[in-house]
């Protein structure tokens, strides 16, 4: 629990802002829409500034607190997609032939998207936080609230999934 003093408090969440923004910009954005990114992470950021009072006390477990809420947030996107919400226009979705390194960028983004979207969520989740957010197994494990164990047979079985929808795509070419 945090301390409840106004001026440490705007302290406190500045310094988590400041040390998590780059990491969880980018793990928001390997699984989101660009346009998505920063209205993803602005909502993560508010409702860890609303739950404050119940913040870990080290910027470390903060930190992992942190993408506990981005990982909610993400969720509750899915769901709202899955349910029928419009889905937002792909940027470079109609290449045209002077490609550019920008559109080539987005490109193989859409397509780490695609390919971890064929993944079953637990296994994504793991791949997200593990390689795109940084974390390790210990503390991806304490974000989703699962043993370390179970954060590396995760990823053994996303791995081996992701060996086989790559050499399927492999034979169809």
């Amino acid at each position: 629990m945090q301390t409840q003093n106004p001026e440490v408090v705007k302290q406190q969440f500045r310094d988590l802002f400041n040390s998590v923004l780059p990491n969880l910009h980018a793990y928001i954005a390997r699984q989101c829409e660009p346009s998505e990114v920063e209205d993803l992470a602005a909502d993560v950021m508010s409702a860890v500034y609303q739950h404050w009072d119940r913040a870990p006390a080290t910027l470390e477990q903060q930190r992992m607190w942190v993408f506990g809420f981005a990982r909610n947030k993400l969720l509750e996107l899915r769901r709202k997609k899955r349910y029928g919400a419009s889905l937002l226009t792909k940027i470079g979705s109609q290449a045209n032939t002077d490609t550019t390194r920008f559109d080539n960028q987005i490109n193989a983004n859409d397509r780490v998207k695609r390919l971890l979207a064929q993944l079953p969520e637990k296994e994504c989740e793991v791949i997200y936080l593990t390689v795109f957010a940084g974390f390790n197994s210990t503390e991806t494990a304490q974000i989703l609230g699962i043993t370390p164990s179970a954060v590396t047979t995760r990823a053994a079985r996303a791995r081996q999934h992701l060996k086989t929808i790559l050499e399927a795509e492999g034979k169809d070419q």
